[in-house]
């Protein structure tokens, strides 16, 4: 019995032809079956973002400007999150941090 698995909507421009390699070159078992692995799909400039959703949890987007290009972080509500040395608190008051009270 063969399994499949199969690596949907690749993210990183530049991880597509080490993917490839990758498949090439794995001979993945489990439990002694072979596992084949095919990449479906490949998703040039994609990004991570966040999708609203009014049953699910808080964040704050923060869009950093450096290198020529947009970066984004996401800071969930109740938690404190170090960006570049810099600490930020969304909800959560905290000593020696940038807090964001929403």
């Amino acid at each position: 019995m063969n399994s499949n698995l199969f690596i949907k909507n690749m993210v990183c421009d530049r991880c597509v032809f080490s993917v490839n390699k990758i498949l090439d070159d794995l001979n993945i078992k489990y439990n002694n079956q072979p596992i084949n692995i095919e990449l479906v799909d490949f998703i040039s400039g994609a990004e991570k973002d966040i999708i609203p959703d009014s049953n699910g949890e808080e964040y704050l987007k923060i869009v950093e400007a450096g290198d020529g290009a947009p970066h984004n972080h996401f800071l969930k509500s109740g938690e404190v999150q170090s960006i570049h040395n810099v600490l930020y608190a969304l909800n959560k008051p905290t000593s020696g941090a940038i807090n964001i009270i929403s």
